[in-house]
């Protein structure tokens, strides 16, 4: 049986790899428009890498609270 401490270190290393998690699925997510590189301006593909990775976050935010 776990004790209270127990408990609360399991939830802050549960929430520390979910926030990883998170962070690396934007990441990548950001990275899938760096091919826009042979097409675009690097200034506009620079907007959408830092675009898309603020609606990875944003996605993740709206997922996590509904833990489908």
């Amino acid at each position: 049986m776990m004790n209270r401490t127990e408990r609360r270190d399991s939830r802050t290393i549960e929430s520390s790899g979910q926030a990883r998690a998170v962070v690396a699925s934007a990441v990548l997510f950001g990275a899938l428009h760096l091919g826009n590189l042979l097409y675009r301006d690097p200034a506009i593909v620079a907007a959408q890498v830092v675009g898309a990775f603020c609606f990875g976050l944003a996605f993740a935010a709206l997922r996590m609270p509904c833990g489908s």
